[in-house]
């Protein structure tokens, strides 16, 4: 199911990211749970294995599985999702449909929901991190 039958030998110390994140799917659907969690499942990942675990995500919705998943990849949220729930420094800020997010707020993008709602200035600029900083000394 996870196409991981060539290197069913081979230690998963020795894995890409996008290997063990299908071996991480793999071991989360084995018991066939009804429910299933998944945080940040493609982060990371190449293209071909974020297909490949959404395409898996998709399956399991259509075999009756709940997921629940965590992203902060708008489209992958918008993509998968029949409710999302936006959530900024612990507050619901919405719980919808993506398509009803996104007619409330007149646009195409559920990114565009997102940045309405929880403000679209950088959360850890640069500049905060630079004062941070002891004075560097020199050479």
């Amino acid at each position: 199911m996870v196409k991981l039958t060539p290197f069913k030998d081979k230690l998963v110390g020795g894995f890409s990211s996008g290997m063990r994140q299908r071996v991480n799917v793999i071991r989360a659907i084995l018991h066939d749970p009804d429910i299933l969690f998944l945080d940040e499942p493609t982060t990371g990942l190449d293209p071909q294995s974020t297909r490949f675990v959404r395409d898996l995500v998709r399956e399991l919705k259509q075999r009756g599985h709940t997921i629940v998943l965590t992203t902060h990849i708008m489209e992958e949220a918008d993509e998968l999702s029949d409710r999302v729930c936006i959530i900024d420094h612990g507050k619901i800020m919405a719980v919808d449909t993506p398509q009803t997010l996104k007619a409330r707020y007149n646009t195409n993008s559920l990114l565009e929901v997102f940045l309405e709602l929880t403000g679209r200035e950088l959360r850890d600029s640069a500049n905060a991190r630079i004062s941070m900083r002891a004075p560097m000394g020199r050479s």
